[in-house]
């Protein structure tokens, strides 16, 4: 019960605390400024209502000015357990006061730790587990004691529990979650609770860095990859940190900033972003701090946001293509996310590049695309290869505002050209009946044009008021790439001469020589 303070010229009455000394009598402290009368103590099983013993026969043993210490003669016999204790006490006024639960006697049997050990006393990122090792035992120190085997212990600050072994003995490991531990058993109807002595544990930090990679140009409105590496230095080696947060910020030139999707890093310890940058500004990337790794950041270099651009429907033909021909290179530079009026670049300056295996590129022309952005650029092809156009990122309609862009590639089959020269169908005109003679001569080029000989050449013929041709015959030519054959006249028509072409070579054929037959 709460008792007031008393008004001026009131007497005081309070019970401190109850207890039972060491030679097991009930002794009371009790405050007031008059003298005391009386004192009861009962004790009930803790917990309950319950009460097995009362005790009424308390005496003054020491007055201390306010402070009254009343004592029983008798020592306190309870069966093993835990109990409260509830008081009144009257003084020589008659004021009377109760206070329920004045103290605890716990008549259980004692146990203590014996031998207990923690291993090891340093923990870091690497080794955050503990061994707990110890005797649990139970009775009198030194006198009677007795191993509590087949009971069940925990951590305390760490996650761990086992049961004790015949001898009272017992080992358990976890992760430790505070600056020190100990070990705790619960206590049974017969068996006080008891802990260990705390054992401090040191918390090493290791150091952290990261690196940050991003370009130093980026476009407006498309998302930019950021990649990093995070690492941590163990025993002077610095190894890669998989599984941490990193959390990106874009920082403007004013100084103000905002958070970025954060990201994992992977089992490499690298991390993968793809972030929008709003302006030209900076990026920066942090990993969490905790006890066992430093916190750590870096920033990239001044960004500058650019408008993006791109090669749309590029095309290098025709395909195959003679040697020592044209290949024509043509298509169209872009700003895809720019205001209308300004998609397409006027004026960008470009090369055209060559490569054979596609990997190593060299410098073939230059130019530049027209007011609407095309470009149409015939450039000599000398072998087959790869080709492709790079815009500089510079124009005459927006000088230095423009990312850089690279075409897709095109391959293009490089074969040699071949002709057919000379060719005639005579005499024209002719008697039908008569005999017609198709001839000519079948060229290539290598380095040079030159006669190419042992080659089959195929003859049609296309009659007058028809739009098809008709196959008449082959012919091989011989050492001067000549061939000719001769055919019976029938009607009028043209005739024509076809090389098929090869592996290495493209098709050839001549003109219709036209005929009238009479």
């Amino acid at each position: 019960m709460c008792i007031p303070l008393p008004a001026s010229g009131e007497t005081l009455l309070r019970i401190t605390y109850a207890v039972v000394d060491t030679s097991q009598r009930p002794l009371v402290m009790l405050q007031s400024e008059r003298d005391i009368q009386k004192v009861v103590a009962r004790y009930r099983i803790a917990g309950t209502q319950e009460v097995v013993a009362t005790r009424e026969d308390f005496k003054s043993i020491q007055v201390n000015g306010q402070y009254h210490y009343w004592s029983s003669d008798s020592a306190l016999s309870l069966d093993l357990g835990q109990y409260e204790t509830d008081i009144e006490a009257w003084n020589v006024d008659g004021e009377h006061v109760t206070r329920i639960n004045a103290g605890k006697y716990d008549t259980r049997i004692r146990t203590w730790f014996a031998d207990f050990s923690v291993n090891p006393k340093s923990i870091d990122y690497d080794m955050q587990d503990v061994t707990l090792k110890g005797r649990l035992l139970s009775g009198t120190p030194g006198k009677d004691e007795r191993p509590m085997a087949g009971v069940q212990v925990h951590g305390l600050r760490i996650p761990a529990e086992t049961t004790t072994a015949a001898d009272g003995s017992f080992t358990m490991t976890g992760r430790v979650n505070g600056l020190d531990v100990a070990a705790a058993y619960d206590g049974d109807p017969t068996h006080r609770s008891v802990e260990s002595p705390d054992v401090d544990i040191e918390h090493v930090t290791q150091p952290t860095r990261l690196s940050l990679s991003v370009p130093a140009s980026v476009a407006k409105g498309v998302k930019t990859t950021v990649t990093g590496l995070l690492e941590r230095q163990r025993n002077g080696v610095w190894v890669r940190l998989p599984g941490e947060t990193v959390s990106i910020a874009f920082h403007y030139p004013d100084n103000t900033w905002n958070w970025l999707p954060s990201v994992k890093t992977d089992a490499q310890g690298r991390f993968t972003a793809a972030v929008m940058i709003p302006a030209s500004g900076m990026l920066s990337a942090e990993s969490g701090g905790s006890w066992a790794l430093q916190q750590s950041r870096v920033y990239s270099d001044m960004i500058t946001v650019k408008t993006g651009t791109a090669i749309s429907s590029f095309d290098a033909g025709p395909e195959p293509v003679g040697k020592g021909a044209n290949v024509t290179v043509k298509g169209r530079i872009v700003r895809p996310v720019a205001a209308a009026g300004s998609q397409y670049v006027k004026g960008g300056y470009f090369d055209v590049d060559f490569s054979a295996d596609g990997k190593s590129w060299s410098r073939v022309k230059s130019g530049r695309t027209n007011q609407d952005g095309y470009f149409s650029t015939p450039v000599t092809a000398e072998r087959d290869g790869h080709w492709r156009v790079r815009y500089f990122g510079s124009s005459t309609d927006q000088v230095g505002d423009d990312l850089p862009s690279v075409s897709g590639t095109d391959y293009v089959d490089v074969k040699y050209r071949t002709a057919i020269s000379s060719f005639n169908a005579a005499p024209e005109p002719v008697r039908k009946g008569a005999t017609i003679t198709v001839g000519g001569t079948l060229k290539r080029y290598v380095s040079s044009w030159g006669s190419w000989s042992g080659q089959w050449v195929y003859l049609y013929f296309q009659p007058r008021g028809s739009s098809a041709w008709t196959y008449m015959a082959v012919a091989k030519t011989d050492r001067y790439g000549k061939f000719r054959k001769g055919f019976k006249a029938s009607r009028d028509g043209s005739w024509m001469a076809k090389y098929k072409g090869g592996t290495s070579y493209l098709p050839g054929s001549s003109a219709g020589d036209y005929v009238d037959v009479r």
